[in-house]
C-alpha cells in the first residue's frame, strides 16, 4: 500500500472505484478532512493532502510559490492515479488543485473527473486590494483573520501558538499572492464551485467565475457560511459532494470519460 508524508487516509478502502484528494485551505493540513471518511460513499477513497510546514510535517520549510509545489506534489503522489480520482480543495486549497490538473494535462495526460472548488475566487480574477495579505503588520493580519473566522479561538488566546502559526500561514499566502495567473484551455473536467454567503472574502460571482475554467458542467452551490464553511457547515459540503460523486458512480468508471477539447467546446457553445 501507498505510504507517503504527503497523503493520510482517514479510512484506507483498496477497493474503492474512485479516490478524492482533499487540499487543505491556508495553515492546514490533513486533519481537516479526518472526518469526512464517516459520510463519504463507501466506493470513495479519501486521500488528504499535508505539505511541508503544516501538521506533522511542522519542522520542513513551507512552499512559497505554487509551480514548485505542484511539480513536487504530482511527482509524490503520482502512484495514486492509477485510478479514476476526483479533486476536492477550499480557498488555497482549491487553486493548488487547480494548477495541479493544469500540470497533470500538460505533462502526464491526466485530469481528473471532477473537480470541486470551495471557498474561493476564480484563479484569473485579481484580489482586492484590501484582501488578506502575506506582507500585512501582524496586528492588522490578525485582525483579518478574525473577520474571516480563519484562526480558532484557543490560538488566538495563545502568544505562543499564534507566533508559530502566522509564518506558516503567511508562506501560504505568499504561494496565494505571488501567483501569476497565465490563460490556457479550460480543464476537461466538470467543476463544482461551493461559496459562502457570509463569506467577506469569496463574493458568489467570485465563486461562478469557475464556470470559465471546464468544457464540462459546471454547478454553483451557496452555503450559509462564513469563509470556513467547510468545517462549519461539513455535512452539508459532504452531502454536495457525495451528490455530484455519484453521478460517475452510476457508470463503469473503466469507461473514457474524456472529450477533446473541441467536442467539449461545442457541447457548452
Amino acid at each position: 500500500m501507498y505510504d507517503n508524508k504527503w497523503i493520510s487516509f482517514p479510512k484506507k478502502r483498496p477497493n474503492a472505484k474512485l479516490r478524492l484528494f482533499c487540499f487543505p485551505y491556508a495553515g492546514s493540513g490533513a486533519s481537516v478532512y479526518r472526518m469526512w471518511a464517516n459520510s463519504i460513499l463507501p466506493e470513495v477513497e479519501i486521500c488528504s493532502v499535508t505539505l511541508p510546514g503544516h501538521e506533522g510535517r511542522f519542522v520542513e520549510e513551507p512552499y512559497r510559490r505554487v509551480t514548485k509545489l505542484v511539480e513536487d506534489l504530482a511527482f509524490e503522489i503520482f502512484p495514486l492515479f492509477n485510478k479514476p480520482f476526483i479533486f476536492f480543495g477550499h480557498s488555497l486549497g482549491a487553486h493548488i488543485s487547480y494548477y495541479l490538473a493544469r500540470y497533470l494535462r500538460k505533462n502526464n495526460k491526466l485530469c481528473p473527473l471532477h473537480m470541486f472548488v470551495s471557498g474561493a475566487r476564480a484563479p484569473h480574477l485579481q484580489e482586492r486590494p484590501d484582501s488578506l495579505h502575506y506582507k500585512m503588520e501582524k496586528d492588522i493580519f490578525i485582525k483579518k483573520l478574525i473577520e474571516l473566522g480563519g484562526m480558532a479561538d484557543e490560538i488566538l488566546q495563545n502568544k505562543e501558538l499564534i507566533d508559530l502559526f502566522l509564518p506558516i500561514l503567511r508562506a501560504d499566502l505568499e504561494i496565494l499572492n505571488t501567483t501569476e495567473y497565465y490563460e490556457e484551455e479550460p480543464l476537461d473536467c466538470g467543476i463544482s464551485s461551493f461559496g459562502g454567503l457570509h463569506d467577506p472574502r469569496v463574493s458568489r460571482e467570485d465563486s461562478e467565475a469557475w464556470s470559465e475554467h471546464t468544457y464540462d458542467d459546471f454547478r454553483l452551490t451557496m452555503i450559509s457560511g462564513k469563509h470556513l464553511f467547510i468545517n462549519t457547515h461539513r455535512e452539508q459540503v459532504i452531502d454536495l459532494v457525495n451528490r455530484d460523486i455519484s453521478n460517475y458512480l452510476v457508470d463503469d468508471l473503466s469507461k473514457d470519460y474524456t472529450k477533446t477539447s473541441e467536442e467539449k467546446k461545442s457541447i457548452n457553445i
